[in-house]
């Protein structure tokens, strides 16, 4: 009994404080899944001395590629990475940097498009989340 107890109290010791659910569309096969969202989300659990875990939902198993975001909105995920152009008419200030010209690359289009949102100019299309980051594509 006494061992079992232990084990117990060893288990309650180890498990996380807080536990983030991680939704996105990419496979869990994809780079993108395997080299960047789960390697964030091994480094959260890490820094935060495992106070923090996060649960990856790769493959849209939460929600679809046009529902990701109001999955997040509503509290099925917790955090999302998505393309604001499934959504389509939300996110027109936002989706500026689509227009052909606006930008020559990602890196300068995830720039201006981070700018933009932290200088106030389109955070009014996201105020019922708290983006971590936005980002363009080539």
């Amino acid at each position: 009994m006494a061992l079992t107890v232990a084990l117990t109290l060893q288990a309650q010791a180890q498990t996380a404080e807080h536990t983030l659910r991680f939704a996105h569309f990419w496979p869990a096969v994809s780079g993108t899944h395997k080299m960047v969202f789960q390697v964030w989300a091994d480094k959260v659990e890490k820094e935060s001395d495992g106070r923090i875990s996060v649960e990856m939902y790769p493959s849209s198993t939460l929600a679809k590629p046009p529902a990701q975001y109001d999955a997040v909105k509503n509290g099925i995920a917790d955090i999302t990475a998505t393309v604001q152009g499934y959504t389509a008419n939300r996110f027109p200030l936002t989706q500026i940097v689509e227009l052909p010209g606006i930008v020559q690359n990602a890196a300068q289009g995830s720039c201006i498009v981070q700018s933009l949102y932290d200088e106030g100019l389109v955070s009014s299309e996201y105020k019922e989340t708290r983006p971590l980051f936005l980002f363009t594509h080539g």
